[in-house]
């Protein structure tokens, strides 16, 4: 964990958080302040700024980004929902 203010520090966001359709992409979009790296899960070493559009391949996914600075790290996460692949309704006859 991260001390004093010099901390660095990250905020990940998804748009939406709900997928309707199955195979429509999310973004995610996250921003730092006082980092030198930030990984998200997933993707590897990203941009300390940035967004990127997502395909969630289960039914719900949580992203996570880290941020690493010289003074500590922190971390931001958010899930991702969308509906069952292959989702058959029963009906009874």
């Amino acid at each position: 964990e991260g001390v004093g203010s010099n901390a660095p520090t990250v905020s990940l966001v998804a748009s939406p958080t709900r997928i309707e359709t199955n195979g429509q992409p999310a973004q995610l979009i996250w921003t730092s302040s006082g980092a030198t790296n930030v990984v998200l899960n997933g993707l590897g070493t990203v941009g300390l700024n940035g967004s990127t559009n997502i395909f969630p391949g289960s039914t719900m996914v949580v992203y996570t980004a880290v941020a690493t600075g010289p003074y500590g790290t922190s971390s931001a996460s958010c899930k991702v929902s969308m509906p069952p692949t292959g989702l058959t309704i029963v009906t009874n006859r």
